[in-house]
């Protein structure tokens, strides 16, 4: 079993935020296997996977220090209507783990169209599968403690399209709408109103 896993967005044959993808597959194997990863097998199996494909398409790259393996899915956003607080601060996810027992264990629970809203010490974090950001009218606020530092989060932060700050649990009514976002997620993709994020 791989360890880590990373997901791409492949749109019309072009793959998006690559470069930060890349950066991030080569700083888990500098930090868990201490080992420049050469990435080169990586992209030359990407391009393979893009072939001919139209289309939106998420592709989920499982690897080790040495070898990897990709498997694609045509992709469309799944519907949310409810997200649940919950507090867990043993959670920790500051790389990409194939091992997601800790976020399944919350979401055992749920309909298909609930997920969580994980908190740590009453401050936001993330989703169970993207990073998230909030809306005041004026402007999108991500949390400034995530439990993973996204590439689309990254970008948008760098793009100054988002604005990073500590967003706590009695703070939410200063915000009208939460939206996902990750590698295959924009703002407003998956977007409800703050009033359905729920104890």
């Amino acid at each position: 079993m791989y360890p880590f896993i990373d997901s791409l967005c492949l749109r019309d044959g072009e793959y998006e935020l690559l470069r930060l993808h890349l950066q991030r597959i080569s700083a888990t194997c500098k930090k868990h296997f201490q080992v420049e990863r050469n990435l080169n097998p990586i992209l030359e199996s990407l391009d393979q996977e893009a072939g001919d494909k139209s289309g939106l398409w998420k592709l989920t790259l499982r690897y080790d220090e040495h070898h990897h393996q990709i498997q694609s899915v045509a992709y469309s956003p799944r519907s949310l209507k409810r997200l649940h607080l919950i507090e867990d601060p043993a959670i920790d996810y500051a790389y990409k783990y194939a091992d997601r027992s800790a976020f399944d264990f919350h979401l055992k629970n749920l309909e298909p169209e609930e997920d969580i809203l994980i908190t740590q010490h009453g401050l936001l974090t993330d989703a169970s599968y993207a990073n998230v950001i909030l809306w005041d009218g004026e402007a999108w606020f991500t949390p400034s403690t995530p439990l993973l530092n996204g590439v689309k989060r990254q970008y948008l932060l760098s793009k100054k399209q988002i604005i990073e700050r500590e967003i706590r649990i009695e703070d939410i009514p200063n915000y009208f709408m939460i939206s996902l976002i990750n590698a295959m997620l924009n703002p407003g993709d998956v977007m409800l109103s703050t009033e359905n994020i729920v104890p």
